[in-house]
């Protein structure tokens, strides 16, 4: 055995069970790590057009793959020189996460859609399918369901958990045999969830609306990371009063309170009403306020941080006094906020017909306002070092990294290379070297940190590899 070290990408796209406008790519991909960017295509190799939607490696054997497709999950032995289709299930749509525990490598774990885990304990020649919850909370029950995210605790492989996509969060205490809901919200943004991991403060669930934490195995989530203001001194009527006036006098009736709770002050996050379809059929909760054009699947919301600021600025005016926060800054008087938001909030066309194309302007004038909280990928490093891909959204043009240095209690995002295209939607962090992060984004850039993200090289897929769908490093 060699014990190559090895970047491994996987094309795929939407399963297109609730996404019919979705590009479908398929492939996989290997290049060395010290030579990122010298792709092999190991796609021949694989089911017909393969789609790859996950990829895991064993701890104990870093020559060992497994990775799931549209027709099952395939297991190479020798660094992907060679792959063989083992016995588990053909899935109705794909498999879509994989998990082998570090504590128990003979395990291999398996996400489907529709919605089932199997699970391997001697490492794919035969698979169990395990029990699943009967039913989902209110604001997902309509949903496709999907597991798209598995982890296993590092210091118990009983414990086990899932991710599903506009499901919520699963867990299970008896090595992934039989899983049960975790407390959530009946909010289809906060049940849409994309990845999970266990780290030092807990259990850890990314999504479409953020970074959530659980300090009781799973249990019961909260959010770590969101899009969320909180105001001190402003009453819920005011609050309400505030965005309904904005919405009809700049922002043509559109915006609205996506989500309020009273606690310490007004913790409120912002959305559209601007009718369009999105993921779901709705009305798409926007972070923003308009819309770009000749965008697929949900409608790509153009980064409206004027929307913020207006109301922080309305805020203001009622109470000169206020404290306001967002998941990454604080402002503890009118006069400091003002200094950095700047007289580009004085003008938003976000509204207007290419409006859109501002967004990099608005981005640079108000980046510190709000979280791009589409989280769509995790990677444990080690206890205290966390990594999740971002990006504003499912199709956003700027990709993010947040880091956690302190076991996942708190997020900073990290610097990356200029031209970083779109959503990160993949993220692995190398078994042997904490160190050692790589990243995907869905058009196709894959990056690689030696130095736990200090530095970046940074290489292209060949032209047609993407969307990208799943990355691990070995």
């Amino acid at each position: 055995m060699r014990h190559s070290h090895y970047v491994f990408v996987g094309i795929a796209g939407e399963s297109l069970s609730n996404r019919t406008t979705s590009r479908l790519g398929t492939g996989l991909f290997r290049s060395p790590v010290d030579r990122l960017g010298e792709w092999e295509d190991l796609s021949p190799q694989l089911a017909e057009l393969p789609e790859v939607r996950a990829i895991a490696s064993a701890a104990d054997d870093p020559d060992t793959v497994y990775v799931g497709t549209q027709c099952g999950v395939h297991r190479s032995r020798d660094g992907g020189d060679t792959w063989e289709l083992l016995g588990a299930p053909r899935p109705e749509f794909g498999v879509w996460s994989l998990a082998v525990p570090p504590a128990a490598p003979d395990v291999v774990l398996a996400g489907y859609e529709p919605n089932a885990v199997y699970a391997s304990t001697d490492r794919g020649r035969t698979w169990t399918a395990a029990v699943m919850p009967a039913g989902y909370p209110a604001g997902a029950s309509h949903e496709p369901k999907r597991v798209i995210g598995l982890a296993c605790d590092p210091a118990d492989p009983r414990r086990v958990y899932a991710a599903v996509e506009a499901g919520g969060a699963l867990y299970s205490d008896d090595g992934g045999r039989s899983f049960t809901a975790a407390v959530l919200s009946a909010d289809v943004d906060l049940l849409d969830l994309h990845a999970v991991g266990v780290a030092r403060a807990g259990v850890l669930a990314v999504g479409r609306d953020g970074i959530f934490r659980s300090a009781d195995h799973g249990r019961t989530f909260a959010h770590a990371l969101d899009d969320s203001l909180q105001v001190d001194a402003v009453t819920r009527d005011e609050l309400e009063d505030i965005v309904a006036t904005l919405s009809r006098d700049r922002f043509d009736g559109n915006l609205c309170v996506r989500r309020v709770e009273v606690g310490d002050g007004i913790r409120f996050a912002l959305g559209a009403r601007r009718s369009s379809r999105d993921d779901y059929g709705e009305s798409f909760d926007a972070r923003a306020i308009g819309a770009r054009r000749n965008g697929e699947g949900r409608a790509q919301p153009a980064a409206c941080w004027h929307a913020v600021a207006a109301v922080i600025e309305a805020c203001y005016r009622r109470r000169d006094n206020l404290v306001v926060s967002t998941g990454l800054a604080r402002f503890d008087d009118v006069a400091g906020f003002r200094a950095c938001a700047g007289p580009a909030l004085e003008h938003c066309d976000c509204n207007q017909p290419g409006g859109a194309d501002r967004e990099p302007q608005i981005r640079a004038a108000l980046g510190w306002s709000m979280v791009e909280q589409y989280c769509r990928s995790i990677a444990v490093a080690s206890a205290d070092l966390v990594y999740v891909g971002a990006g504003a959204s499912w199709l956003s043009e700027h990709g993010t990294i947040y880091a956690s240095r302190d076991g996942g209690a708190s997020f900073r995002p990290i610097e990356l290379p200029r031209g970083v295209r779109s959503t990160v939607f993949g993220i692995a962090a190398a078994p042997a070297d904490s160190r050692r992060i790589a990243a995907a984004t869905k058009q196709g850039q894959v990056l690689l940190s030696s130095d736990a993200g200090a530095s970046w090289q940074i290489a292209n897929l060949p032209v047609e590899a993407h969307p990208v769908y799943a990355l691990t490093v070995t």
